[in-house]
């Protein structure tokens, strides 16, 4: 059975059983995860809905109400200002900043803790003249910490593999290089909704 047919099923229990315990009618929300199964049938995973990145929009507007002192016809103010910002990223041909931001950082003087990682020298030691260690680095908005979980590509079977951050570096040209220690996984679990990952014979390798 299909998740989205398992959600229609647990949907008309719940609902019948809320009737049949408490002596009432469906309240409106009740009768809206009704529309869910179908919804999620038609459309696939909730999640590629979602539109909660879409919402960071409002931090604008937000800023744009709070120094407006105006409250007459405030929304063609609004629609006035972003309008205007749009222009000038058109006459200033500007397009989208690769904005990057790190945490303190310091300067790596020892490298022989790195002589056993994969393709160290390939990607660091030709593009790194001089190296920076940070424990966070936030890039377009993504926030990369020491001992978070990357997933760093997929193997030939199209089955994804997954890298625990141990390192991160920078040079003075604001590149950034993540060593990782590799994890590997044997492929879905669909009971999890999970990939179970275990190590790999390479512990660590080097990811721009």
């Amino acid at each position: 059975m299909s998740a989205a047919e398992l959600l229609k099923t647990f949907v008309k229990e719940h609902n019948t059983l809320y009737v049949q315990l408490f002596k009432d009618t469906l309240k409106p929300k009740m009768h809206f995860l009704v529309h869910y199964g179908r919804a999620l049938a038609d459309s696939r995973p909730i999640p590629y809905l979602s539109t909660i990145r879409y919402e960071a929009k409002h931090e604008v507007v937000k800023d744009s109400a709070n120094s407006t002192t105006s409250r007459r016809n405030v929304t063609c103010t609004f629609a006035l200002k972003m309008q205007l910002n749009l222009y000038e990223r058109f006459l200033a041909n500007k397009g989208f900043e690769d904005r990057l931001e790190t945490g303190p950082v310091d300067i790596v003087s020892d490298w022989t803790e790195f002589e056993n990682v994969e393709n160290f020298d390939q990607v660091v030691r030709s593009a790194f003249s001089r190296s920076l260690s940070t424990p966070w680095v936030d890039y377009k908005g993504t926030v990369y910490r020491m001992g978070s979980c990357v997933a760093l590509g997929v193997d030939d079977d199209t089955v994804p593999y997954f890298g625990i951050i141990s390192t991160i570096l920078e040079n003075d040209k604001e590149s950034v290089s993540l060593v990782c220690r590799v994890w590997s996984c044997d492929g879905f679990d669909s009971h999890m909704h999970a990939y179970p990952v275990k190590k790999k014979q390479v512990p660590t390798s080097v990811y721009s």
